[in-house]
Protein backbone atom coordinates (compact mmCIF):
# COMPACT_ATOMS: atom_id res chain seq x y z
CA UNK A 1 0.00 0.00 0.00
CA UNK A 2 3.01 2.37 1.03
CA UNK A 3 4.26 2.00 -2.48
CA UNK A 4 1.20 2.75 -4.52
CA UNK A 5 0.85 5.88 -2.23
CA UNK A 6 4.02 6.79 -3.34
CA UNK A 7 4.11 6.16 -6.46
CA UNK A 8 0.78 7.96 -6.96
CA UNK A 9 2.34 11.05 -5.46
CA UNK A 10 5.73 10.76 -7.73
CA UNK A 11 3.34 10.83 -10.66
CA UNK A 12 1.63 13.94 -9.56
CA UNK A 13 4.49 15.64 -9.44
CA UNK A 14 5.34 15.12 -12.93
CA UNK A 15 1.80 16.25 -14.19
CA UNK A 16 3.08 18.70 -17.16
CA UNK A 17 1.66 22.02 -17.23
CA UNK A 18 -1.23 20.70 -20.06
CA UNK A 19 -2.28 18.31 -17.55
CA UNK A 20 -2.68 20.88 -14.83
CA UNK A 21 -4.28 23.18 -17.00
CA UNK A 22 -6.94 20.56 -18.17
CA UNK A 23 -7.50 19.10 -14.86
CA UNK A 24 -7.96 22.64 -13.05
CA UNK A 25 -9.48 24.72 -15.95
CA UNK A 26 -11.93 21.53 -16.15
CA UNK A 27 -12.81 21.40 -12.69
CA UNK A 28 -13.17 25.54 -12.82
CA UNK A 29 -15.51 25.60 -15.62
CA UNK A 30 -17.42 22.41 -14.44
CA UNK A 31 -18.23 24.38 -11.32
CA UNK A 32 -19.03 27.41 -13.18
CA UNK A 33 -21.48 25.66 -15.09
CA UNK A 34 -23.08 24.04 -12.26
CA UNK A 35 -23.72 27.31 -10.62
CA UNK A 36 -25.18 28.95 -13.68
CA UNK A 37 -27.71 26.69 -13.36
CA UNK A 38 -28.67 28.03 -9.87
CA UNK A 39 -28.47 31.78 -10.95
CA UNK A 40 -30.13 31.55 -14.78
CA UNK A 41 -31.22 28.21 -16.00
CA UNK A 42 -33.42 29.80 -19.11
CA UNK A 43 -32.81 28.73 -22.57
CA UNK A 44 -33.19 31.94 -24.30
CA UNK A 45 -31.93 33.53 -26.99
CA UNK A 46 -30.22 36.91 -28.12
CA UNK A 47 -30.79 40.03 -25.91
CA UNK A 48 -33.00 37.93 -23.73
CA UNK A 49 -30.41 35.44 -22.69
CA UNK A 50 -29.80 37.20 -19.73
CA UNK A 51 -32.22 40.34 -19.41
CA UNK A 52 -35.65 38.50 -19.55
CA UNK A 53 -38.23 39.19 -17.27
CA UNK A 54 -37.30 37.19 -13.87
CA UNK A 55 -33.95 36.13 -14.98
CA UNK A 56 -31.55 37.53 -13.14
CA UNK A 57 -28.31 35.71 -14.95
CA UNK A 58 -25.31 36.96 -13.33
CA UNK A 59 -23.11 34.34 -11.51
CA UNK A 60 -21.31 36.41 -8.20
CA UNK A 61 -23.43 39.86 -9.64
CA UNK A 62 -21.14 40.21 -12.70
CA UNK A 63 -20.69 37.66 -15.26
CA UNK A 64 -23.86 36.43 -17.97
CA UNK A 65 -24.96 33.15 -18.18
CA UNK A 66 -28.11 31.18 -19.21
CA UNK A 67 -29.09 27.86 -20.04
CA UNK A 68 -26.96 27.14 -23.07
CA UNK A 69 -23.79 29.14 -21.67
CA UNK A 70 -24.43 26.67 -18.61
CA UNK A 71 -24.41 23.44 -21.00
CA UNK A 72 -21.55 24.51 -22.83
CA UNK A 73 -19.65 24.80 -19.52
CA UNK A 74 -20.41 21.48 -18.28
CA UNK A 75 -19.70 20.19 -21.88
CA UNK A 76 -16.23 21.92 -21.73
CA UNK A 77 -15.14 21.19 -18.15
CA UNK A 78 -16.30 17.48 -18.90
CA UNK A 79 -14.23 17.07 -21.47
CA UNK A 80 -11.15 18.88 -20.35
CA UNK A 81 -11.39 16.37 -17.16
CA UNK A 82 -11.56 13.44 -19.80
CA UNK A 83 -8.81 14.52 -21.22
CA UNK A 84 -6.35 15.58 -18.95
CA UNK A 85 -4.74 11.75 -18.57
CA UNK A 86 -4.49 11.37 -22.09
CA UNK A 87 -1.65 10.63 -24.09
CA UNK A 88 -2.13 14.02 -25.98
CA UNK A 89 -2.43 16.47 -23.18
CA UNK A 90 -0.27 19.09 -25.08
CA UNK A 91 -2.66 19.08 -28.38
CA UNK A 92 -5.56 19.24 -26.26
CA UNK A 93 -4.43 21.98 -24.07
CA UNK A 94 -3.80 23.80 -27.10
CA UNK A 95 -7.13 23.41 -28.99
CA UNK A 96 -9.33 24.07 -25.98
CA UNK A 97 -7.30 27.25 -25.30
CA UNK A 98 -7.59 28.09 -28.99
CA UNK A 99 -11.35 27.55 -28.71
CA UNK A 100 -11.43 29.67 -26.41
CA UNK A 101 -9.98 32.66 -27.89
CA UNK A 102 -11.85 31.90 -31.49
CA UNK A 103 -15.12 32.32 -29.20
CA UNK A 104 -14.27 35.04 -27.66
CA UNK A 105 -12.92 36.70 -30.47
CA UNK A 106 -16.36 35.45 -32.46
CA UNK A 107 -18.82 37.29 -29.43
CA UNK A 108 -16.82 40.10 -29.34
CA UNK A 109 -17.55 40.62 -33.19
CA UNK A 110 -21.10 39.16 -33.65
CA UNK A 111 -22.30 39.35 -30.08
CA UNK A 112 -23.62 37.22 -27.95
CA UNK A 113 -26.69 35.02 -29.16
CA UNK A 114 -27.29 32.11 -27.50
CA UNK A 115 -25.18 32.08 -25.04
CA UNK A 116 -25.18 34.87 -22.99
CA UNK A 117 -22.21 36.58 -22.23
CA UNK A 118 -20.53 40.30 -21.41
CA UNK A 119 -17.02 41.70 -20.67
CA UNK A 120 -16.46 39.38 -17.48
CA UNK A 121 -16.98 36.43 -19.23
CA UNK A 122 -14.99 37.67 -22.27
CA UNK A 123 -11.99 38.57 -19.74
CA UNK A 124 -12.40 34.88 -18.24
CA UNK A 125 -12.16 33.06 -21.87
CA UNK A 126 -9.22 34.91 -22.96
CA UNK A 127 -7.44 33.94 -19.45
CA UNK A 128 -8.43 30.37 -20.46
CA UNK A 129 -7.36 31.12 -23.72
CA UNK A 130 -4.20 32.00 -22.94
CA UNK A 131 -3.14 29.78 -19.96
CA UNK A 132 -4.26 26.78 -22.48
CA UNK A 133 -2.00 27.64 -24.84
CA UNK A 134 0.57 28.53 -22.88
CA UNK A 135 0.20 25.65 -21.47
CA UNK A 136 0.90 24.08 -24.32
CA UNK A 137 3.74 25.58 -25.18
CA UNK A 138 5.63 25.13 -22.21
CA UNK A 139 4.77 21.36 -22.06
CA UNK A 140 7.59 19.26 -23.51
CA UNK A 141 6.74 16.77 -25.80
CA UNK A 142 7.23 13.40 -23.48
CA UNK A 143 6.25 10.36 -23.09
CA UNK A 144 3.28 11.69 -21.28
CA UNK A 145 2.34 13.66 -24.02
Amino acid sequence: MTTNVRAAHRTSRRRTPAQWYLLVSGVFVTLWGIAGFFVNSSFTSGVHAVHAPGNHGLILGVFATNGWHNVVALTLGGVALLLHGSSAVKGHAAGLGAGYLAFTVSTAMAGHFLLAGNLANDIVHVLLAVTGIGAAIVTRASRAD
